[in-house]
């Protein structure tokens, strides 16, 4: 046998035996097996995690196996958060206070504030995380209720000193809807004295507990992130309505 031919004989053997070795159950380049190796330890990792309740009882475990990488995480009851689902997300690590309402089954949560915040960023944040939308303050149980409790965090040293509503002039013409629901304010006994007084200003349109107003209602600017209002610290009151399915979050 010529040399070339002997060549072309060695080649052919080495890929029907590559062929062979790739095609028997569990073995394969050794790259390959450490790949199914610490897969095949990830998915045990990850079941024991599940089988360990590692959820709170605000939560459940879920688990997919994928081919390249596995997907755990808790699922979180409605209004609950947290890696573990460990926070009720009205007071998720102390940033906001609960309040319920009999009256309506309502649960109506008060940022502590921050600077550089504003009606649409508290809205979103309220959307966003708590499922719901700022407050409509329809009547005066509610207003009484809201005020009485924004008393008490401006007494435990929450530095807001204004608390946006879901009330808004959105067509500046002195007309104050709740966005939640688009329906007009009809509850004229929140104003403070003299107010609203910025009718048909773009960005003094939005209805707010103010502090410099006792707590009363203000039409207050409605965007605080920069500029001269940048040290101005606000918050927003998120109300929540009691689900009829409540939704799944996973986090």
């Amino acid at each position: 046998m010529g040399t070339t031919a002997a060549i072309m004989v060695f080649l052919v053997v080495g890929v029907l035996v590559a062929v062979v070795v790739e095609s028997q159950p569990g073995r394969g380049p050794p790259m390959e097996r450490a790949g199914r190796l610490l897969r095949k330890q990830q998915y045990v990792r990850d079941r024991r995690y599940c089988r360990n309740s590692r959820c709170s009882s605000h939560g459940s475990c879920f688990f997919r196996k994928q081919r390249y990488s596995d997907t755990i995480g808790c699922r979180c009851d409605a209004y609950y958060t947290g890696s573990s689902c460990q926070w009720d997300a009205c007071d998720e690590e102390g940033k906001y206070k609960k309040v319920e309402f009999a009256n309506n089954g309502h649960t109506y949560c008060l940022s502590f504030g921050e600077r550089r915040t504003g009606f649409n960023k508290e809205r979103q944040r309220c959307s966003s995380i708590l499922g719901g939308d700022l407050a409509a303050v329809r009547d005066i149980a509610i207003f009484n209720l809201l005020k009485f409790h924004i008393g008490t965090l401006r007494n435990d040293g929450a530095p807001a000193a204004d608390w946006y509503t879901g009330g808004r002039d959105i067509g500046n013409n002195g007309i104050f809807v709740w966005v939640s629901t688009g329906e007009v304010n009809t509850f004229e006994g929140g104003w403070a004295s003299g107010e609203p007084s910025d009718v048909g200003s773009a960005q003094y349109s939005c209805i707010a507990f103010a502090l410099a107003n006792s707590l009363r209602f203000n039409d207050l600017h409605c965007d605080n992130t920069g500029g001269s209002f940048s040290s101005w610290v606000a918050a927003g009151i998120c109300e929540i309505a009691p689900p009829t399915t409540p939704p799944i979050v996973e986090v």
